[in-house]
């Protein structure tokens, strides 16, 4: 099935598609590389009703969730064991 995304894309770079909230669904998280104002970007799979934006946030507690960083890729794991996807970014 083909669905179109909607949001501001411009300076996006390489998408991920992780599984964040554990349903089994593969979710998209999407860095921007963009000095400006352009939140990074994660859609969840909500399977019947399709892509949706999210409310979650990935932080390390002194960066916002929707930081400037000049994204161009993130990873995720469970890095410390909890049964959370964590995610790795490097800036």
């Amino acid at each position: 099935t083909i669905q179109t995304i909607s949001g501001d894309l411009y300076h996006s770079q390489q998408p991920t598609l992780v599984d964040v909230d554990n349903d089994g669904d593969l979710d998209i998280y999407v860095p921007q590389n963009s000095t400006v104002t352009e939140p990074n970007k994660l859609w969840i799979n909500q399977t019947s009703s399709g892509f949706g934006p999210s409310t979650m946030s990935f932080t390390d507690g002194s960066l916002p969730s929707d930081s400037y960083s000049d994204s161009i890729s993130a990873s995720f794991a469970d890095l410390d064991g909890d049964g959370n996807v964590d995610m790795y970014m490097p800036t």
